[in-house]
């Protein structure tokens, strides 16, 4: 919700993924499908929106990765990123979500099925905003990693 001027929320969401060739993944998915809630407002819903994205392993430590994303009511947005395997458990990843120039850096801790990433991003409006993500692969998946 949006209190004394910022924004809150929470994000859920599943999707497969595909691995097209042995460095080449892609995926969709579907985000805020049960209709989230968000603000002062209990009738006011997070918008359903669609995503697609593709990522290419350039070598054991380094993944490009770009997404499009169609919200409702809204134009398209386009986010590219890198992710850094920094060493065997440690991750760092920086990125752009380009039609607002906001940029967002992460670091993070994997370990067999579980990736956790603390990221800080930069919003135009909204300034300084902070997440965290939290991945589950499949074994066959993990096993890859």
């Amino acid at each position: 919700g949006i209190r004394d001027g910022s924004v809150t929320g929470v994000q859920t969401c599943a999707l497969p993924i595909w691995r097209v060739t042995p460095q080449f993944r892609s995926g969709m998915q579907v985000v805020n499908s049960a209709g989230s809630r968000h603000g002062r407002n209990p009738s006011e819903k997070q918008p359903i929106a669609l995503q697609v994205g593709a990522g290419y392993e350039w070598s054991e430590q380094l993944l490009l990765s770009g997404m499009i994303t169609k919200e409702a009511n809204s134009p398209v947005r386009v986010q590219l990123s890198l992710q850094y395997l920094i060493q065997k458990y440690f991750l760092a990843g920086m990125g752009v979500i380009a039609d607002i120039a906001s940029p967002w850096f992460s670091l993070g801790w994997q370990w067999k099925h579980v990736e956790a990433m603390v990221t800080a991003a930069f919003h135009p409006q909204l300034g300084p905003t902070p997440g965290l993500t939290v991945v589950f692969r499949s074994e066959k998946d993990a096993d890859k990693k």
